[in-house]
């Protein structure tokens, strides 16, 4: 008899009471056992991973937008699969699930390949190098032709935004259609390529996928830039395109401000009525004038810093009655004033394409302040108080401060929805480092969002009634001192005094640099009343500190 053991060879037993004190050992041990269960793959079944999507895919080829892709999305090349290939397998990739890459999502697919493909009228489906060489051969002017097709007209996506759900009402009762219009950056790291007189010439796959550019909280060495826009109320994408780095500025701006353009007379929405919301990255004059030469109406954070020392925005500070804004749940509670019309210049060296100078431009300028004693992360503390100023090309009547405030802030939702975009498609995956091949599996990704909006929209349908808007109430807020700001220039003058002599006589005194106070003994504040020419003809100025 041949036994094995753990740690040791085979051994042959030479009588039966060997065997029978072996058995006994065996007993006296502690088993465990494996249950191992055996299938074969069932190539005729869809895998769970893809069912999703291909039934979307049925209902499309039965609506014809398989058909219309095949006419629409073209790809030259020499042979091999064409554009609605590549249209079938990223759509059945961004609606499986966010965490494969492609090839192991050919792993899934490949067993059920040409049942899929049959589905959807087609001989087999894309292996992943093939759709690699197919995004390669991708041309911008060719997919850009058809990029605002691919994502709003593959669903009917226009029912969504129509809605009366979908708009904002302002404070006359007049509705609006927002956008958002916001970049976000995908970044890749690059690590060292060896290097040797036997090795070839190193090259990058991604030389021109991206460069160098601020990629903010994300850590990269190079990006690329996806400038977006989104409907506010619904949201549905309706814009989207990449560039390499930080982007082409105004470029990217115009691209995206055409496609708002493009939808509002798409579905019969007058422009005065359509709302561009973005970041402080486009608070500049060049940024305004291509809004103002479309006709649409924007609000955004205003980047001139230079204006929180500005003589008549001080005045206007410290004369302006502040109403509290909407409180959100989550952040500081901010007040907002209406500081009227202000004459913005542009830069020196800013100028338009062909070499010329953009003229001032008048825009309505709101403030928003909150207590703050620390840095501020935008805008400038003044006198412990944060103030941030904003663009808003809006009616003051129909869009009151407040309002406006409570208008730019919900950017946040597409701030979520950008994070709901990561878990649910997974939109910086790399799929093509040709550049023009990742925008379009960029705008595949985008299309399967829009089409399950609009199919749960016809799923429920929300009533067409308007939802009825609530009396707007105006606090005041009594928290801001009187005459506030100070002048900036006096406070930076007063902490250069020498407060240590001054204070000499005043045991236990003391001066506060970073709000401008004077400390008693008992650690309360005096505030700076009255600054003045003294009596005598010294040339010296009286100033005044007070507690009531």
């Amino acid at each position: 008899m041949v036994s094995g053991g753990i740690g040791r060879g085979p051994s042959i037993l030479p009588d039966d009471s060997a065997r029978d004190r072996l058995q006994q050992r065996t007993v006296s041990m502690a088993r465990g056992t494996v249950e191992v269960t055996f299938k074969l793959v069932d190539d005729s079944r869809i895998p769970d991973a893809v069912g999703e999507g291909a039934g979307v895919l049925l209902l499309l080829r039965q609506r014809g937008v398989v058909a219309a892709v095949r006419e629409r999305l073209h790809i030259r090349r020499q042979g091999g699969f064409a554009g609605v290939d590549v249209w079938l397998m990223l759509w059945l990739y961004f609606a499986s699930e966010s965490s494969r890459s492609v090839k192991k999502f050919w792993e899934v697919l490949h067993p059920c390949k040409l049942l899929l493909a049959a589905l959807f009228g087609r001989d087999t489906l894309m292996s992943p190098s093939s759709l690699s060489r197919a995004l390669g051969a991708v041309e911008t002017s060719l997919l850009r032709e058809h990029s605002t097709w691919l994502l709003t007209g593959i669903a009917d996506v226009d029912q969504v935004i129509c809605h009366p759900a979908a708009q904002t009402w302002d404070a006359t009762g007049q509705g609006w259609h927002v956008f958002d219009l916001d970049p976000t950056v995908t970044t890749l790291r690059r690590r060292a390529l060896p290097q040797g007189e036997d090795l070839p010439e190193p090259r990058r796959r991604s030389e021109n996928t991206g460069a160098p550019g601020y990629s903010g909280r994300k850590r990269g060495d190079i990006q690329c830039r996806r400038c977006a826009v989104q409907h506010a109320g619904s949201g549905v994408w309706t814009h989207g395109h990449l560039s390499q780095g930080n982007g082409d500025g105004l470029v990217d701006l115009e691209l995206g401000l055409d496609s708002i353009v493009e939808t509002c007379e798409r579905i019969g929405h007058p422009l005065p009525l359509a709302l561009v919301r973005m970041d402080g990255e486009f608070g500049n004059v060049p940024s305004y004038t291509a809004c103002r030469e479309r006709g649409l109406p924007f609000i955004t954070r205003l980047s001139r810093p230079k204006l929180f020392e500005d003589v008549e925005v001080l005045k206007r500070l410290r004369q302006a009655i502040w109403h509290r804004v909407a409180d959100s749940g989550s952040g500081p509670q901010r007040s907002a004033t209406d500081l009227g019309l202000l004459t913005i210049a542009a830069g020196q060296r800013t100028t338009r394409p062909d070499g010329t100078t953009y003229a001032p431009i008048t825009v309505r300028v709101i403030a928003s302040i909150f207590p703050n004693s620390g840095k501020a992360g935008r805008g400038r503390v003044i006198d412990g108080w944060q103030v941030e100023l904003f663009a808003a090309d809006l009616p003051a009547d129909g869009w009151p401060a407040p309002e406006v405030i409570t208008a730019y802030y919900g950017r946040a939702g597409e701030e979520n929805r950008f994070a709901q975009e990561d878990r649910e498609l997974g939109l910086d995956r790399l799929v093509s480092y040709h550049l023009p091949g990742q925008e379009l599996a960029t705008l595949v990704g985008l299309s399967v969002w829009n089409t399950k909006l609009a199919l749960g929209f016809e799923l429920d349908r929300p009533p067409m009634e308007r939802p009825v808007e609530q009396l707007r109430q105006v606090v005041v807020d009594e928290r801001i001192p009187a005459q506030w700001p100070r002048d900036p220039k006096l406070v930076s003058m007063l902490a250069e005094l020498d407060w240590t002599s001054i204070l000499a006589d005043r045991s236990g005194w003391s001066y506060n640099t970073s709000t401008g106070e004077v400390l008693c003994i008992d650690g309360r504040p005096l505030t700076l009343t009255h600054v003045s020419a003294a009596a005598s003809s010294l040339g010296l100025t009286r100033i005044i500190f007070f507690r009531p």
